[in-house]
């Protein structure tokens, strides 16, 4: 028989097969890398998303406190507005009310000395003493008539000779009856 060792039936040498080829290995480790790499740049991209949520959801709170607070401040604006309007035409009414008492001791004459004034609501009331009713009549009865509705003046006869008066002046104040 003859020996077979030396034939060979093919012009290659063998090699060792593997499993998978070198170029499916490198495609496979390229597939496996670039799906890592999209995994975790998704799962920094989720952590990211829940952060800014949570941002977006303290925000929102701020924002509805930070709401909260302009209108409380918007209600004290307009109180503080309406106080301001009240405290102005209080002043105003103050300066124009000193003003008109300065006015109002500017026309008492020095023949006339008063005892006391006294401003309730519309009316004044003056009590003092005169010379006489005609100075009195004349002097100041003439220019409080002028600045009030009514003016009414009792005299009394004292001791001395001089009157004492008690003048009652009042200022009805118009109401404007819009329709």
């Amino acid at each position: 028989m003859m020996r077979i060792e030396n034939m060979q039936y093919s012009f290659t040498k063998p090699t060792k097969k593997t499993f998978i080829q070198y170029d499916t290995r490198v495609w496979l480790t390229f597939i496996i890398t670039m799906t890592t790499i999209i995994l975790a740049f998704n799962f920094l991209l989720q952590v990211k998303l829940s952060q800014k949520k949570e941002h977006i959801k303290i925000n929102k709170q701020v924002e509805k406190k930070a709401l909260a607070n302009i209108e409380s401040l918007k209600t004290k604006i307009a109180y503080m507005e309406k106080k301001s309007i009240i405290y102005n035409d209080i002043y105003i009414s103050n300066n124009i009310f000193k003003e008109s008492l300065k006015n109002l001791f500017d026309l008492i004459p020095e023949q006339i000395v008063l005892h006391s004034v006294i401003l309730k609501d519309n009316d004044l009331y003056i009590k003092g003493r005169s010379p006489t009713k005609e100075i009195y009549n004349y002097l100041l009865d003439t220019p409080l008539k002028s600045i009030f509705n009514s003016s009414e003046v009792n005299f009394y006869l004292r001791r001395d000779g001089w009157y004492s008066f008690l003048s009652v002046n009042k200022f009805n104040k118009v109401e404007n009856s819009e329709k």
